[in-house]
């Protein structure tokens, strides 16, 4: 299978590889071990848009950010969408689940804001604004959970990375412009 234009990518449990592929608008599953191939393709009608971001949970879950969508898109084992989450999300894009606090963190580009979702689905927590200080962003992409269990997360328009702890609090950042 030919990959177009990979942006997210994560490895599961079980050392399966998923790649988001916003061009070919699919998510392809690489499970080396079985010397198979997959893809995810969203919902029906029209299946994904614009996957930007995937993550997997401890219980088996994938997450995908679709951008174009506004929403992230849970698929159980099965491949089969289980869970939706719109919440007003405007480009979700960087996703990453936290196994500590079993929470789903998803970068928002155009709200400049990260939010916590628990397994339902609810929003727990939200932080960041729009700007250039400490704690606020100029369209956040990515995220990643470090060993220590803090966020790190890439302010694009900024020219950082900033890190936080998993309640949202502004631990440092690093990085400038140039």
């Amino acid at each position: 299978r030919r990959i177009w234009q990979p942006y997210g990518v994560t490895v599961d449990a079980r050392d399966r590889l998923y790649v988001a592929d916003p061009a070919a608008r699919i998510v392809h599953v690489f499970d080396e071990s079985r010397k198979r191939y997959g893809v995810l393709r969203g919902p029906k009608p029209g299946g994904f848009r614009f996957p930007l971001g995937v993550t997997t949970d401890d219980r088996g879950w994938v997450f995908v950010s679709d951008a174009e969508r506004a929403e992230v898109l849970g698929f159980d084992r099965g491949g089969r969408i289980g869970r939706t989450i719109t919440d007003s999300l405007l480009r979700p894009a960087g996703i990453v689940f936290h196994p500590a606090n079993r929470l789903l963190y998803v970068v928002d580009v155009l709200l400049n804001q990260v939010r916590a979702y628990d397994s339902a689905g609810r929003r727990v927590l939200a932080f960041g604004t729009r700007g250039a200080g400490p704690g606020q962003f100029n369209s956040p992409t990515n995220i990643a959970v470090d060993g220590q269990g803090r966020l790190a997360v890439t302010d694009a328009l900024n020219s950082r990375v900033q890190v936080f702890s998993p309640d949202g609090r502004f631990v440092a950042g690093f990085g400038r412009a140039g």
